[in-house]
């Protein structure tokens, strides 16, 4: 072997170790949380469009509320509850609040800082809300929309990112502001018109964390997703409308129990 090939042979490569910072942030909502969830309907239809006759519009309910509101939501078969949402929405979050506050750029948020696990879990009791939306075509046509809503929610986040670039302070600024200024959800800070999903940073013995996460973990939320209760009184009143439309046209409106209308004061108890 040659004086040259000795040479190649105990060459040392020198790895560039690079170190990965911890975050566990315990989060706290400020306005309520807006699932957002695609339905298993509108899945349907990207797997396998079908175009409805209009004598299949007509004799079918176009929305059916108690199915629409479990369908909203993420959910976890495993864990300690059954309300999820994706933990890249705070990645998101952190990205975007990037934008606005300074200590890091946003394409390094983007590359450098990750949530670990797929879906966080969240505390809090989701109730059926409905809103009157603008649909994205041209018309900008109104429609009616069923999404679960958790006045008060509470979520533990474990964040990663790499050092020295990014640090626990610059994570955790970036955070606070990504509550305040964006938000998580639908109709969130960030879009402008609405201000939900909004959260904040508090200690891990905080007393609002705990007693959200005491009241509102899986079994508590199981029952909620059975049994839906409107979330105010203009819920209230688009499912009385619906409730006897439907009774109207000789179906069986299913989906509620013990539900009464605040607006009215109108018995719901019979649907179950």
């Amino acid at each position: 072997m040659s004086e040259k090939s000795r040479s190649r042979s105990k060459e040392e490569v020198d790895i560039l170790k690079i170190n990965e910072g911890r975050l566990t942030c315990y989060v706290c909502g400020s306005t309520p949380l807006i699932y957002n969830a695609m339905s298993n309907k509108t899945i349907g239809d990207l797997l396998y469009p079908r175009k409805r006759t209009a004598a299949e519009k007509q004799s079918t309910a176009k929305h059916n509320p108690p199915e629409e509101f479990r369908n909203s939501v993420y959910k976890s078969a495993t864990g300690p509850t059954r309300l999820v949402i994706p933990a890249v929405s705070f990645k998101r979050a952190l990205a975007s609040a990037s934008l606005d506050i300074g200590g890091a750029k946003r394409t390094q948020v983007e590359r450098l800082v990750w949530a670990i696990g797929e879906r966080i879990p969240v505390w809090g009791v989701p109730r059926l809300r409905m809103d009157v939306v603008r649909m994205a075509d041209m018309k900008r046509t109104p429609d009616i929309r069923t999404r679960a809503c958790l006045s008060e929610w509470a979520c533990k986040l474990d964040l990663a990112f790499v050092e020295p670039a990014l640090n626990t302070t610059i994570i955790a600024n970036l955070l606070s502001a990504a509550g305040m200024i964006r938000g998580v959800g639908d109709f969130r800070q960030e879009r402008g018109a609405g201000n939900f999903g909004q959260f904040r940073l508090v200690n891990d013995d905080d007393a609002d964390w705990h007693r959200i996460v005491e009241q509102g973990g899986r079994e508590v939320q199981e029952e909620a997703l059975a049994n839906p209760v409107s979330y105010d009184e203009e819920t209230d009143q688009f499912l009385v409308w619906w409730h006897e439309e439907v009774k109207r046209r000789g179906h069986t409106p299913k989906g509620f129990k013990n539900l009464v209308s605040k607006s009215n004061g109108t018995s719901l108890a019979e649907i179950a």
